[in-house]
């Protein structure tokens, strides 16, 4: 008898960890909890406002490089306008001296016929 009293008490005993928690073990789990959530959330708020702030410096990029360009392009198209006017101009003033130039060449005959006309009659 003593045997059979010693065998049930034997499997009655148990080794394992107790499953219970304190109201303390409790709040430390909930607070490391939600911590986790909130590192996660700020972690993709900081993500996606950084992914903003990319396609942000793109498209400051993009339209800084098309403002460049354009620049470019009106200050060619200046240039160029410049230069058509600038020939222009030139040859307008060779048109102008190649007038004078016949005006005198025109006159000097003249004068140079009066002077063998006077030099004729006297």
């Amino acid at each position: 008898m003593l045997r059979t009293a010693f065998a049930r008490n034997a499997r009655l005993f148990s080794t394992s960890i107790r499953t219970q928690k304190s109201a303390v073990d409790a709040a430390k789990e909930t607070a490391a909890d939600l911590n986790k959530v909130a590192g996660e959330k700020a972690a993709a708020g900081i993500e996606q406002a950084q992914q903003a702030a990319q396609k942000a410096k793109e498209a400051i990029g993009i339209n800084a490089a098309e403002a460049k360009a354009k620049a470019s392009e009106a200050t060619g198209a200046t240039q160029g306008d410049a230069a058509k006017l600038s020939g222009q101009a030139q040859g307008k003033a060779e048109e102008l001296t190649g007038k004078a130039k016949g005006a005198i060449n025109e006159a000097a005959g003249k004068a140079k016929a009066t002077a063998e006309e006077v030099k004729a009659k006297v």
